[in-house]
């Protein structure tokens, strides 16, 4: 009996595989694994990367087509002010000119970025102008600071609902070229209730 478990013990001793050997290197196999999940997960951060600077880059586009929006808010109200104070300061002045803007002849600006300006001569903070050139002025102004800006095919509109001037500005977020319309992704609005008599 102990013959045989000494001979039991050996042959078990050499059918063992040798540990050291299995462990000395990484197979091929394991080695294309790892870079494939490494692959998919480079993968991944790069997705991400440019889904930030794509919103990044549409976050600056808002705040740009905010201010312009908020530029032309600020121009209907004070041309809407002052017309008022030239009503009451000057009973001369004709009754289409006294309610221009509060009767919604602002509506109807529709700047598109790089467009020919109306080449007025007008400027109200300098000389006195009818309330016609004074809007072209404004839109004028308008024009210049949409084609300073940093929108892709900028466009901007102005639609009147009384008593409120709804301002649009919009951009090619896509950068696919054609005609720009006001969507979820490509546009800023604004509502400006005037004053009424």
């Amino acid at each position: 009996m102990f013959v045989n478990d000494k001979k039991d013990s050996m042959s078990a001793s050499f059918k063992r595989p040798n540990r050291s050997r299995l462990e000395q290197g990484t197979s091929l196999i394991e080695v294309i694994v790892s870079l494939l999940i490494l692959g998919v997960g480079l993968l991944g951060v790069l997705s991400l990367q440019a889904n930030g600077l794509n919103g990044n880059q549409r976050a600056n586009f808002v705040t740009d087509a905010q201010i312009l929006a908020q530029d032309m808010a600020d121009r209907i109200l004070a041309a809407a002010n002052a017309e008022r104070i030239v009503e009451a300061s000057n009973p001369l002045v004709p009754e289409f000119a006294a309610k221009y803007v509060r009767n919604g002849n602002y509506a109807g600006i529709n700047v598109q970025k790089g467009a020919a300006d109306n080449n007025t001569v007008c400027n109200p903070t300098a000389t006195a102008c009818d309330v016609i050139d004074a809007k072209e002025y404004n839109e004028n102004e308008w024009l210049s600071l949409m084609t300073g800006s940093s929108l892709p095919q900028g466009r901007a509109i102005v639609a009147w609902n009384e008593p409120i001037y709804r301002i649009q500005v919009m951009w090619d977020q896509e950068r696919v070229g054609g005609a720009v319309e006001c969507t979820i992704t490509n546009c800023f609005q604004m509502e400006v209730r005037v004053p009424r008599d």
